[in-house]
């Protein structure tokens, strides 16, 4: 999950410093809140980003602006890039009866959900182990 947010950032950062204009760059938190820390540097200045919707903004002259963002402005400003993002990785585990090849009842029931949940997702990764 982290990594998945990281590289976001990190591709914002690197957007932020390859231009002249105005970026904005928002530390999200991972599913559970926590959030890990992201300098953004400009030619005049830098801000350390640790807290949850921390946010920079670049000015046109080099220097960077802290300060918060919203989870609407978040919605607003991202929420087509967050809605490309890919569904996050879920597990299902499977138990078969002892000394056959047949799923327990509950490991049935599990296999319908397992089904289900391939059937919303738009690409299947699916890793047995």
């Amino acid at each position: 999950m982290r990594r998945h947010y990281a590289a976001l950032i990190a591709s914002l950062v690197l957007g932020a410093c390859a231009t002249s204009s105005q970026d904005l760059i928002v530390l999200l938190p991972d599913k559970e809140g926590k959030v890990g820390t992201v300098v953004v540097q400009g030619q005049k200045g830098k801000a350390v980003l640790n807290t949850a919707y921390a946010a920079a903004r670049t000015t046109a002259d080099g220097g960077v602006q802290r300060g918060t963002a919203s989870q609407s402005e978040v919605k607003d400003v991202f929420g087509s890039a967050l809605a490309a993002q890919p569904s996050r990785p879920i597990s299902f585990i499977l138990y078969f009866e002892s000394g056959n090849d047949e799923f327990t009842e509950e490991s049935k029931q599990e296999v319908k959900r397992l089904l289900a949940e391939m059937g919303r997702r738009q690409a299947a990764d699916i890793t047995v182990i």
